[in-house]
């Protein structure tokens, strides 16, 4: 988790939050990929985000998914929207759940069903 910046570099400086060094000489420190991060310093590696979650580039946390999205993989770079017929009510939802008999979700990215109306 440490990275020279030069060749001729006598003392390695550790490596920020949201990123890692795993090669022993490195002389920079590389973002932790998206889908990844690392919330330390000086480290080594970097974490899978866990499934309901994402980040992006140089992650030092992992964003939860938004109502209306779910992302059932670790390590998620985005998470997707719900189809028209599912829905997603909560913050971090791995996936999004069928709308129940009598209910409906005309449109992708629903946070909630619509109740069917009886006069149709």
């Amino acid at each position: 988790g440490h990275a020279g910046s030069s060749p001729n570099q006598r003392f390695c400086q550790p490596c920020s939050a949201g990123e890692f060094a795993n090669v022993t000489g490195s002389l920079r420190c590389a973002p932790c990929p998206a889908g990844r991060f690392q919330p330390n310093a000086s480290s080594s590696h970097c974490i899978d985000c866990a499934a309901g979650k994402f980040s992006g580039v140089g992650a030092t946390v992992c964003t939860p998914c938004e109502p209306g999205t779910a992302s059932n993989v670790t390590a998620a770079q985005s998470c997707k929207s719900c189809l028209a017929g599912r829905f997603a009510r909560l913050v971090g939802q791995q996936e999004c759940e069928p709308c129940k008999l009598g209910t409906y979700a005309p449109q992708g990215g629903a946070q909630d069903c619509l109740d069917c109306s009886t006069d149709r």
